[in-house]
């Protein structure tokens, strides 16, 4: 651990009464290497760290986060939560200084006082991500790192009849990566959604949790059986597990963490 941010606890520690700050914060994941901590490259988790420990003194423990975005990937509705001496400062006046610090590609969105036994990940009971796609035959200088441009046609028919194939619980082994020796790949999604507004599609998942990679990777083959790539028995294939996932995996830019259900 970084000890420029952490303690350990002090006999102060002891006698004061502690709190668990719950923050929902957004950022624009573009410039960082993920939610996740990192010991030398920049990411969300350092950041929002470095901006409590200025506002409240050092740290001694690390954030929880609701999920562990991978690089690139942006976030509307992240959600957070650490255990803290209590400050005596209003929650709107902690949700003020903490934005006054953090820069500007992360924003505390909503701060309050949680229970002393919530945790942002473990009592999540479920997700919404969006993925975001641009479909015109030129790029947008100003959605560059916000959508995945795609400028060949797309049938939306096809696109819905593929997204069918992954509603309810399946094994997505074959739709996740660099997964830990052991982790259940069994996840069930909930609905898969379509919002057209004009070019822009956002297809949006909803369930109660999703593998690392998942998304990306349920996208990809959406769009692969839209573009006429991939039929989409061979999706079903590779669903089922009868046939290897060589489906590119998508960029990361169009994907957005939206809400964290409690």
């Amino acid at each position: 651990m970084d000890n420029s941010n952490l303690h350990s606890t002090n006999l102060h520690d002891s006698v004061s009464p502690r709190r668990n700050l719950r923050l929902t914060v957004g950022y624009d994941g573009s410039p960082f290497k993920g939610m996740q901590y990192q010991t030398d490259a920049p990411s969300v988790q350092n950041e929002i760290e470095k901006a409590l420990a200025r506002l409240f003194g050092p740290l001694d423990e690390r954030i929880t986060a609701a999920g562990r975005t991978d690089a690139g990937v942006h976030a509307l509705g992240q959600v957070i939560n650490v255990n803290l001496l209590d400050p005596g400062i209003p929650l709107a006046n902690i949700k003020r200084a903490l934005n006054i610090f953090l820069p500007d590609s992360i924003r505390v969105r909503n701060a309050l006082w949680a229970d002393s036994d919530f945790s942002a990940r473990f009592c999540a009971r479920g997700k919404t991500y969006a993925y975001v796609v641009l479909n015109r035959r030129n790029p947008s200088l100003f959605w560059r790192n916000r959508a995945l441009h795609i400028p060949g046609k797309l049938d939306m028919d096809l696109m819905r009849e593929c997204a069918d194939l992954f509603h309810g619980e399946h094994d997505f082994s074959m739709f996740s990566v660099a997964l830990e020796k052991g982790v259940n790949t069994v996840r069930r999604i909930d609905s898969i959604r379509f919002k057209v507004f004009g070019p822009y599609i956002m297809i949006v998942f909803r369930g109660p949790g999703f593998l690392r990679g998942m998304v990306r990777m349920v996208t990809g083959a959406i769009l692969a059986a839209g573009r006429g790539h991939v039929p989409i028995e061979r999706v079903a294939a590779m669903l089922e597990g009868r046939e290897a996932n060589k489906i590119t995996k998508i960029p990361p830019w169009g994907l957005y963490l939206v809400r964290v259900r409690y």
